[in-house]
């Protein structure tokens, strides 16, 4: 059993994860001996502090998305147009591609279907959107993601999951297709069943984000976390 816990790759069981603060706060930009600084927090992510001798400097650490570990980039960008782009005339920071955004949930309902003629079985249920990382995104299309599917190693387990768009404050039904084969000596449908009772983050791709001005974007990068249900 243990083996087949490891190998289910669509699945993944996790520990508690700490889920980010449903409160936003923020320090403005101090001016101090010629020097410019900040410190910016959104959604329980903080840049951290820090102080700039120039404007340009300043203007370079805003739109530098390591340096501020991805966070606060509505704040930043705030910042940024408010001090930096009619000086230099420039656009606003934009937020590294190359990091998945993260989205939040828990687990509020589940309940199992089975089937009359084999050990599969479906289930189905409801998670409550907690919050995004990307504090421009207010929706991911989850239905266009790829990755929803996946099979064990020996065979006996396919897992399909589908699931419905995601938006902020919002919840999300899914539905979990668990194929078994007949001569399996376990049940897939309980280690499944156990992952998403538990806590499991899955990581989609080809995910279509829709941003809060409109337009529209394909993450090649998400991952889901489902916290355990109470």
């Amino acid at each position: 059993m243990n083996t087949v816990k490891s190998q289910m790759t669509l699945i993944l069981l996790t520990s508690a994860l700490a889920l980010l603060s449903a409160c936003d706060s923020s320090s403005s930009p101090s001016k101090d001996n010629h020097t410019l600084s900040y410190e910016f927090e959104s959604n329980g992510c903080n840049t951290g502090s820090h102080t700039f001798n120039s404007l340009a400097a300043y203007c370079d650490g805003l739109r530098n998305d390591e340096l501020n570990k991805g966070c606060a980039y509505d704040l930043r960008a705030n910042a940024y147009a408010n001090r930096c782009e009619q000086q230099q005339g420039e656009t606003k920071p934009r937020p590294d591609q190359s990091r998945p955004d993260q989205i939040f949930t828990t687990l509020r309902a589940l309940h199992i279907t089975p089937s009359s003629y084999t050990q599969s079985a479906t289930i189905t249920g409801i998670l409550s959107i907690d919050s995004f990382s990307n504090d421009l995104a207010e929706m991911y299309d989850l239905r266009t993601a790829s990755g929803m599917t996946a099979e064990n190693e020996d065979g006996n387990c396919r897992v399909e999951a589908i699931f419905e768009q995601a938006k902020v404050r919002g919840n999300v039904a899914f539905t979990v297709l668990v194929h078994q084969a007949a001569t399996s000596p376990y049940s897939c449908v309980e280690i499944v069943e156990k992952s998403l009772r538990q806590g499991s983050s899955i990581s989609p791709t080809n995910v279509k984000v829709r941003y809060k001005d409109g337009t529209y974007d394909v993450k090649d990068k998400v991952v889901l976390y489902i916290s355990a249900m109470n």
